[in-house]
């Protein structure tokens, strides 16, 4: 707990420039997160960074006379607020985002703060903006009662498609991966791995509508199936011609 400025209070400082931070569950009356007072005109950047949960005041307090920009960041569930005040402006732009990053919590009891597959801060989610937040994806969040799962697989990116569609993927733990598209038969037409070791982490593929000896598939609907582990997903494109 602080009077101002749950994880850091920053006071007349020189530029400040943070990339991949979590600041969360922190509790402070004024700037749950963060919190910026400054009479000089030091601009202050925040780059993917997660500011979640903060009890007390808003999620970053700025009183300074410089400029304050961020960029693919998520500030989220905060008592006293999110993108308010001088933040306002910023939101939903420059891939700034509200969203809960849904963090393992008990279920990575020693890694609380790594992200559930499926997560919008994940690599896999928007590779283009990469992660937000310190720590990647560290569970696969599943229902109550539901076996513990190490994979998820992401819809396909854009869908229906033509000429060339992203498949993204999760794995909390490393795995043997076999990942292969089939057609609405059941044949497998296009294989992305078969069986190799991967470590954890986002991952991403990329189909162009091809067959394993490169000729072009018909159009029409495939599945991309992912097995790692015990885990199996499965999604469905469509392809158009």
């Amino acid at each position: 707990d602080a009077d101002q400025g749950g994880a850091i209070l920053l006071d007349n400082v020189g530029l400040v420039f943070a990339r991949n931070c979590t600041f969360a569950d922190n509790q402070a009356p004024v700037g749950a997160g963060l919190s910026v007072v400054s009479s000089t005109v030091s601009p202050m950047l925040l780059e993917n960074c997660l500011i979640a949960f903060g009890a007390g005041g808003e999620g970053l307090h700025w009183d300074g006379a410089g400029l304050l920009e961020l960029k693919c960041c998520d500030i989220h569930g905060n008592a006293g607020g999110d993108w308010i005040g001088p933040l306002a402006g910023q939101f939903g732009l420059a891939g700034n985002f509200q969203a809960d990053p849904l963090f393992c919590g008990a279920l990575n009891p020693e890694h609380p703060y790594t992200l559930g597959c499926g997560s919008p801060c994940s690599v896999a989610y928007a590779p283009v903006r990469g992660l937000v937040g310190a720590l990647p994806v560290g569970c696969v969040l599943t229902s109550v009662n539901a076996p513990p799962r190490i994979a998820c697989l992401y819809p396909c990116v854009p869908n229906p498609f033509n000429p060339s569609t992203t498949i993204a993927f999760e794995l909390a733990e490393a795995a043997r991966v076999r990942l292969a598209v089939f057609d609405i038969s059941g044949r497998r037409v296009w294989t992305l791995a078969d069986g190799r070791l991967m470590p954890a982490g986002g991952y991403t593929r990329t189909w162009h509508g091809i067959d394993d000896a490169g000729q072009p598939v018909a159009a029409g609907v495939y599945v991309c199936r992912l097995i790692a582990g015990d885990a199996v997903d499965t999604v469905r494109m469509a392809l158009v011609k």
